[in-house]
């Protein structure tokens, strides 16, 4: 099977003269038996469609979105243009730490060189604090704008969207490339405010201060499993693929769910976190972005191992 049927009607023999429109009517009679037949066992092979009942539908794969609630709309529709089924489950809610009190007095202190933002909801609380800030010194406001250090593209997106263009952002979305290529020049200090995620591995201030700088790390959020109603859990078991954009949203579905699924992950280091986790088959990008993370979730859905169902 995977091989469409091929009828051969060499075997018939035409008896005393059997008029040619009767074995035209013959051949076409044994062809619509056997040609669907032909057609399905084809495409039963082929993970993209199934036969109907009328006619030929697309199997769905089904994707879950695992961010917390409101930050996974741009993933959403991109995978729906793919035509992929979509639920959305988060696995983490967003808190804020006590350091998020201090950001907008630092941010008009006017020490530091660069202000480094490694995440979106990083990104959104910055703005959130410089505005406050340009309530108590604007012209202070103004100049810590020019030092925003960007990770990456979704990051950058989100600064721009508030009128901060990133004055740096490196090759690749990964901490490692960041703390490597931030620019510095001759023998002076330079500082670095990171305000970070409490659950933020320490790679980005270790490289920086690797190669001298003086960083300040804030923690001014954090993330926390996200309740899950019992709709949420049964829905969970039917989602074919896993998308994932942090290592704590692969830890809750992971002891919530199991490690069954396709990982299609955002980037690697929430690629590491299954692979921690045992997860068998995660694909991810080399770089960070929503481009290369819906090619993550084609190929999950193009694996051999996927087993999907009809819609």
């Amino acid at each position: 099977i995977g091989t469409p049927l091929q009828l051969s009607f060499s075997g018939i023999i035409i008896i005393d003269g059997m008029a040619e429109n009767t074995v035209l009517l013959l051949i076409s009679c044994l062809a619509l038996v056997f040609l669907p037949c032909s057609i399905c066992f084809h495409i039963g092979h082929n993970p993209s469609v199934v036969r109907g009942s009328r006619g030929f539908t697309k199997i769905h794969a089904v994707v879950a979105l695992t961010r917390e609630v409101g930050n996974n709309d741009k993933l959403r529709k991109l995978l729906e243009k793919e035509s992929f089924d979509i639920v959305e489950i988060p696995c983490v809610a967003q808190k804020r730490c006590e350091g998020a009190e201090s950001l907008p007095s630092l941010i008009v202190s006017k020490q530091f060189d660069y202000i480094t933002i490694t995440s979106p909801a990083s990104a959104r609380l910055l703005m959130e604090s410089m505005q406050k800030a340009s309530e108590v010194d604007p012209e202070a406001t103004a100049d810590a704008k020019q030092r925003v250090v960007s990770i990456g593209k979704g990051t950058s997106d989100v600064l721009r969207k508030q009128g901060v263009e990133p004055c740096f952002e490196p090759s690749r979305a990964h901490a490692e490339d960041l703390a490597a290529e931030l620019p510095r020049s001759g023998e002076e200090p330079v500082k670095v405010l990171y305000p970070a995620s409490e659950l933020a591995a320490s790679v980005l201030e270790d490289g920086l201060r690797g190669r001298g700088f003086q960083v300040t790390r804030l923690d001014t959020y954090t993330t926390a499993p996200a309740q899950w109603t019992e709709e949420d859990y049964s829905r969970s078991k039917g989602v074919d693929i896993v998308t994932f954009g942090s290592p704590s949203t692969v830890r809750v579905w992971t002891e919530r769910v199991g490690n069954w699924q396709q990982a299609a992950c955002i980037g690697k280091t929430s690629a590491d976190a299954c692979h921690k986790g045992n997860w068998q088959h995660v694909y991810f990008p080399d770089s960070p972005g929503m481009k290369g993370w819906v090619e993550a979730v084609r190929e999950a859905s193009n694996s051999p191992n996927l087993s999907v169902r009809s819609s």
